[in-house]
């Protein structure tokens, strides 16, 4: 009986499509209204009730009209890459970076750490609109996957 128990875990819960889907067009709508900034830098729970009223109005209204699916017409992503000087990880996570611009309107700011800041030790870091993606060994296939999660590239590349 106490094998029983021991085996029975909680499984980490996976997001649905149709969860996915309705991730992506908050995120749209609250990106379309300006909200961008503060939902990455305090989450959710960082909005104004008036502020998450205005998103679900906007989401349910596109909803009843058919209209949930992403706009691929969406701004494009801004991305920082924060490098430091002689990385060889850096090269290799700008190469990434400009081979994704070929299917993305990305627009990519290149910020040169010092060695001061404790942010040196895990350059290369990428950030997509403010938040951070990935940092040390830059993964081109992982952030065109963020990407794709986002509405930013097609999913059939």
């Amino acid at each position: 009986m106490a094998g029983a128990q021991g085996a029975q875990h909680k499984k980490a819960k996976e997001e649905t499509a149709q969860e996915r889907r309705m991730r992506l067009l908050k995120e749209q709508v609250v990106r379309e209204l300006g909200l961008w900034d503060k939902l990455a830098a305090e989450g959710w729970g960082g909005l104004s009730a008036r502020e998450s009223g205005r998103v679900g109005g906007v989401v349910a209204r596109r909803l009843r009209e058919g209209g949930d699916r992403l706009d691929r017409t969406a701004p494009a992503p801004s991305a920082v890459l924060l490098t430091k000087q002689d990385c060889s990880l850096c090269e290799k996570a700008r190469a990434a970076l400009s081979r994704i611009m070929r299917d993305v309107p990305l627009t990519v700011q290149t910020v040169e750490v010092d060695a001061a800041d404790p942010r040196a030790l895990r350059v290369p870091i990428v950030e997509i609109d403010g938040i951070e993606v990935q940092s040390g060994k830059v993964s081109e296939f992982r952030l065109r996957n963020w990407l794709k999660e986002r509405g930013y590239l097609d999913a059939t590349r």
